[in-house]
């Protein structure tokens, strides 16, 4: 990964505030410290080790090809009879070391130092994973020789006179209930959004705060020229990158001791994107010596492209008696925008851009006593009636993959307005219907009462027993496999057990009873997935 801008900025934050931070250290207690907590500089690490390993069967529903055959793993493949049950298992180690400068200056990183896929076979295929994955590269190779970690975040925070914070560098993205940002803080996520920028951040006092940030998702094309130390990427230029800004207005005083209190948030998010490099190399400009590639050697493609997205978080906890409580929490994103060019060819007679609009949101409400948290979740994004896509993954919304497709009967080129809305996959709400068939939720609205019920606590170690039901319907039933508006009741339930605050093994089963709108193109009869999963989690 590419992190100059950011090193070299965290490398001035660390000479600027060393000095100031010198006269102000003090005895920092509760810390899991490397070094001495009265040096200048001293260090955290938090991490964790995830297991989990999934059992499922019909999980495709009987409609691969035309649903979910893309990314998505386990692969929603056909396996002919439809009886198949299939085995998964992955391992990832995830480390977040802190280093801090006084009180005036914080580093930190977000490094998964390994995270396999066992695949079909469960644990007995992880030998091979970690050892193809995970190894010191042949004599001569520049490769990294942990292959398989990735630093996934590295940022620095410089605290500014307690009334502002600055970060520099990749930081992870996440807001409110995880709707539209997600930086895959629940440890049964994966992935998780990061950006690249700067963001200031003011505290206003009582628990307010504003913050602006100026981020760039994506830089566009790199090369490697391997006379580099490492191999060592750079951009080949400004045009192709994506950048935004982000504006935050945030109340969270925190709750009071009696666990009430209430916290809301605004966010809105402007997104730009001129020309894209995604083409493929112009052989027009390659150098005839294979070492050397022209830095501009790559095809830029027209986009001008403009995304605002807006949204309100709200949570709020009240008291409805001495071991009652109640509580409701809310978000609601929405997004508007345009493309004036979404295909990668150019043709004066054919028009190839496009409007977005979309929206979603989920509420929550709940009421916990000292042994059970009962409550009720809806939440819904819409749908898109002109490009016939089902899902995530199954078929494409804004560019067909190559001109011979952009047809007159092509769905994707005939809608110029697309409304559809994906929330975060890594938003979840089940196991099977959005989890893995849909990939995220769009397309529909979901009610899903849920309880659970802790059958034994004592101090931070617990056994518990949790489920729940939901039922999904689709906006737009024309955009479905059947053509109908039932996506289906789906059941899940979990026994867990909390060791301390350190360690959680849980076992979870969910089934899933399709609707209509999940019936293949025949509506021939769909089978009824399961999954069933064990999932461990260490955390230090």
């Amino acid at each position: 990964m590419r992190l100059g801008f950011a090193t070299t900025i965290l490398l001035a934050c660390l000479v600027g505030v060393s000095a100031s931070a010198a006269g102000e250290e003090g005895d920092i207690v509760d810390r899991a410290s490397l070094f001495p907590t009265t040096s200048l500089f001293y260090a955290d690490l938090e991490g964790s080790f995830r297991w989990r390993t999934e059992i499922w069967k019909d999980v495709h529903l009987g409609l691969a090809p035309h649903v979910n055959k893309y990314g998505i793993y386990p692969q929603l493949s056909d396996d002919g009879g439809g009886g198949k049950i299939r085995e998964s298992t992955d391992l990832r180690l995830r480390l977040q070391p802190a280093i801090h400068v006084g009180e005036r200056a914080d580093i930190k990183a977000v490094v998964d130092l390994f995270s396999v896929q066992a695949g079909e076979g469960g644990a007995s295929g992880i030998p091979g994973a970690l050892s193809a994955g995970y190894g010191i590269p042949a004599p001569g190779s520049m490769d990294s020789p942990l292959s398989s970690a990735s630093v996934r975040a590295l940022w620095a925070e410089v605290h500014l006179f307690h009334l502002f914070n600055l970060q520099v560098g990749r930081v992870p993205a996440h807001w409110g209930m995880g709707l539209l940002e997600n930086d895959g803080r629940d440890p049964d996520t994966d992935g998780g959004d990061a950006v690249d920028g700067v963001t200031l951040k003011a505290n206003l006092g009582h628990g307010y705060s504003a913050s602006i940030s100026l981020d760039y998702p994506s830089e566009g094309k790199y090369l490697v020229t391997p006379y580099s130390p490492w191999n060592a990427p750079y951009d080949v230029g400004d045009l192709d990158d994506i950048w935004q800004w982000r504006i935050k207005f945030v109340s969270d005083p925190g709750t009071r001791a009696d666990g009430t209190g209430v916290a809301w948030g605004i966010y809105s998010r402007l997104r730009w994107h001129d020309y894209s490099s995604l083409g493929a190399e112009d052989p027009t400009c390659l150098s005839a010596n294979a070492w050397f590639t022209s830095y501009n050697c790559g095809e830029m493609l027209w986009r001008e492209a403009f995304f605002f997205t807006p949204d309100v978080w709200v949570k709020a906890a009240t008291r409805l008696g001495p071991d009652l409580l109640l509580t409701i929490e809310a978000e609601v994103v929405g997004r508007y925008g345009w493309m004036e060019a979404t295909q990668g060819f150019v043709d004066d007679e054919v028009d190839t851009g496009k409007t977005f609009a979309g929206l979603g949101g989920v509420v929550r409400t709940y009421v916990t006593t000292t042994s059970l948290t009962a409550g009720i979740e809806g939440g819904m994004a819409t749908g898109d009636e002109g490009s016939m896509a089902f899902g995530v993954l199954d078929r494409p919304l804004a560019t067909e993959l190559d001109y011979s497709a952009w047809s007159e009967g092509s769905p994707v080129r005939t809608n110029d307005y697309v409304t559809s809305f994906v929330l975060h996959p890594n938003f979840i709400t089940d196991q099977i219907l959005y989890r893995r068939v849909v990939g995220a939720i769009t397309n529909s609205f979901y009610l899903r009462p849920n309880m659970k019920y802790t059958l034994w606590g004592e101090g931070e170690s617990s056994l518990w027993v949790k489920g729940s039901v939901m039922y999904a319907m689709a906006f737009v039933p024309s955009a479905t496999p059947g053509e109908a508006s039932a996506l289906g009741l789906e059941t899940d339930v979990a026994l867990g057990a909390q060791f301390s605050k350190h360690a959680e093994l849980r076992l979870e089963s969910g089934m899933l009873f399709p609707g209509e709108g999940l019936s293949d193109a025949s509506k021939l009869e769909s089978p009824l997935p399961w999954a069933t999963r064990l999932f461990l989690n260490f955390s230090f």
